[in-house]
């Protein structure tokens, strides 16, 4: 895991950048093979795999702050989903991640999620958790006080702004 300080000026930008590539999806939970509870997340996007339903693909996870982002990179697709620890929804999503790298504490193994789309395609995608595991742990610590760290460029918490009134 690498960390850097860097500006608020170019944390700004970097939330940006990420959030105007990222997808639109939908989240659930799945069972895999083995009966591990794992999350799935939908796109709308074809998925290239091969014929035994594998694919060669790259994935991990960044951020800055409470705003984190799982980066999947598959043959020439990146595939880039914002992760919102300020609000509700992002750290349930979160959690569900974080507790397939759980063996006896949390971060023991990779993380699993599995990508689907309309086409009933599915991988699944393993990847080092450890940063989202962290930012979790530091969410909790927090409290109420996380919604501190909510950004004007992110969409999750926009609409928290505008339920709160």
């Amino acid at each position: 895991m690498k960390a850097k300080l860097i500006s608020e000026a170019r944390a700004n930008s970097y939330l940006e950048r990420m959030f105007s590539k990222s997808l639109n999806y939908e989240w659930g939970a799945g069972l895999s093979s083995d009966g591990q509870v794992a999350p799935v997340l939908s796109i709308d996007s074809p998925l290239v795999l091969e014929d035994d339903g594998s694919a060669l693909y790259e994935a991990h996870i960044e951020g800055v702050s409470m705003h984190l982002f799982l980066v999947i990179r598959l043959e020439g697709l990146e595939l880039i989903f914002p992760l919102c620890l300020v609000s509700e929804e992002g750290r349930k999503l979160g959690w569900l991640i974080a507790e397939t790298t759980k063996v006896n504490k949390y971060g023991e193994r990779e993380a699993v999620v599995f990508l689907t789309n309309d086409s009933k395609q599915c991988l699944a995608i393993a990847f080092d958790a450890k940063l989202l595991v962290l930012m979790l742990l530091t969410s909790v610590l927090l409290g109420p006080t996380v919604s501190r760290f909510g950004s004007k460029r992110c969409p999750f918490c926009s609409t928290m702004r505008e339920a709160e009134g």
